[in-house]
């Protein structure tokens, strides 16, 4: 996802998300994208969006 979203792997962000933060992170971004009804070109800021959620609600 990751690679997806940031295109080359050397452009990723810095920080580092063990394997299950980033399960978290995908499944709360896929969610994030059907309730806004599967629009292109929203992943990045699904995935930031998930990630801000998670971590507000201490989940990752």
């Amino acid at each position: 996802m990751i690679k997806k979203i940031f295109g080359k792997k050397e452009n990723a962000p810095e920080k580092k998300y063990s394997q299950q933060d980033i399960d978290k992170i995908k499944e709360r971004a896929y969610f994030i994208w059907l309730n806004k009804g599967k629009p292109n070109g929203s992943s990045a800021s699904d995935w930031i969006l998930a990630e801000k959620e998670l971590k507000k609600e201490g989940k990752i």
